[in-house]
């Protein structure tokens, strides 16, 4: 993977929300959600964001997704490529899980993504697009990981969302959506996009303009 490039433009700020709920019949949700804005170790600019979706629903999903929580490597890890792989080793054995990774980087206003299973993660803005799924199980089948550089501008707005999120429905998130502060942009993605018959979580990073 070439480094990305370099840029002199004022570094990027950035606010983050989230908003996640149970399935129907459930009281506690197998989601994961996380995000680091005070830099990682690897480097102070990023915020990391992290998105889990452990297989399965109820009580034996939620305790693999609260100890993933507690792990000190959400924060240690060099990049994205070593996040994944870590949550895969963790989970073998135990559960499989689809995941999202963004590292964003508000010095080179870029973002390192990785995204693996059955899982949504899109950047809206002047160039709305969805970064590429691979195919895979975390845990299970895990491929060899791709990440993805894409170029952050400001107005920018990351989604990460778990597949309890209608894909088809987060791709067509209206405009004026994206102007609300990041947490009541993933709570209204969830109410409105979310599938009763699954636990569904948004996180979403809002670049100010």
């Amino acid at each position: 993977m070439s480094p990305p490039p370099k840029t002199s433009a004022a570094p990027l700020e950035v606010t983050s929300g989230w908003y996640g709920r149970a399935c129907e019949g459930q009281s506690v949700s197998g989601d994961m959600a996380m995000v680091i804005e005070d830099g990682v170790e690897a480097s102070p600019s990023v915020v990391r964001t992290v998105l889990v979706d452990v297989a399965g629903h109820g009580p034996a999903a939620a305790v693999v997704a609260e100890r993933l929580r507690a792990a000190p490597w959400l924060a240690t890890a060099a990049d994205p490529t070593a996040l994944a792989s870590r949550l895969d080793a963790a989970l073998r054995g135990v559960r499989g899980a689809a995941i999202a990774i963004v590292d964003l980087n508000c010095t080179d206003h870029t973002a390192t993504c990785v995204a693996i299973g059955s899982i949504y993660l899109r950047i809206e803005g002047a160039r709305s697009r969805e970064v590429a799924r691979q195919s895979g199980v975390v845990g299970e089948y895990m491929p060899t990981v791709r990440p993805k550089v894409e170029p952050i501008e400001h107005g920018d707005v990351v989604i990460l969302a778990s597949d309890g999120v209608s894909g088809r429905k987060l791709a067509e998130v209206p405009p004026a959506w994206l102007l609300a502060p990041a947490d009541r942009l993933a709570r209204r993605i969830v109410h409105e996009y979310g599938q009763p018959h699954d636990d569904a979580s948004c996180i979403a990073l809002s670049v100010m303009r």
